[in-house]
């Protein structure tokens, strides 16, 4: 798994490869209520104040939403979709996940094979409006081209 990006709430606001992996890996305590504190800077905040306006509700609510839409869609991905989430949630490492599927499978999967099952089911999530097809019709119909850059999506 890649080492955690931080975002604010604020700034997931879409389907992309890099805040879907945020949420992935914060998911349980994003579904609880609670977002991921910011990672500590080193930086000491002098005192200096900033008056916000309070609204309704709370602050990462358009993230909850994303994040209830990212698991169905995650469930329609099927096997693929449950891999990525025991990568992501639970932190299920690449070679102990060939390892259990392979015994499950009775025959050797690799992890590599384990790495495209998960960059192909995060594609499948990725749009703002979920898709009309199966996850195995969009497999079969080849429009699963990676939208992944070298930097957003390294394990």
């Amino acid at each position: 798994m890649r080492a955690r990006e931080w975002y604010s709430s604020s700034a997931v606001t879409r389907f992309r490869p890099s805040h879907i992996c945020f949420i992935l890996q914060n998911i349980s305590s994003i579904s609880e209520g609670r977002y991921p504190p910011p990672p500590a800077s080193g930086y000491t905040d002098l005192g200096t104040s900033i008056q916000v306006s309070p609204r309704p509700g709370a602050k990462f609510t358009r993230v909850v939403e994303i994040s209830a839409e990212l698991t169905a869609r995650l469930n329609k991905a099927g096997i693929d979709g449950v891999i990525t989430l025991l990568h992501y949630e639970d932190g299920v490492s690449l070679e102990r996940m060939a390892h259990l599927l392979g015994y499950i499978w009775h025959r050797p999967i690799g992890e590599g094979a384990i790495k495209r099952r998960i960059h192909r089911a995060i594609r499948y999530c990725v749009g703002e409006d979920r898709r009309e097809e199966s996850y195995y019709q969009w497999r079969k119909d080849g429009k699963n081209a990676s939208v992944f850059k070298t930097s957003s999506f390294n394990h």
